[in-house]
């Protein structure tokens, strides 16, 4: 059997997740501190993602 794919959010979908703007979402992702799948010229970030980046920088 294989594997649901994962969940894609856009920016705005992290952005409002995380309460900030997409400017700061944007920030993290040029620091390489957050993953993106480029489709074309949109960017998504996966649910995977999230959770890793949510467990390794929480307090």
């Amino acid at each position: 059997m294989s594997k649901p794919l994962p969940a894609l959010l856009t920016l705005p979908d992290v952005a409002e997740r995380w309460k900030m703007s997409v400017k700061s979402v944007r920030r993290l992702i040029a620091a390489k501190r957050l993953g993106v799948i480029r489709i074309g010229k949109a960017l998504r970030v996966s649910e995977d993602e999230l959770v890793r980046f949510e467990r390794q920088n929480s307090t």
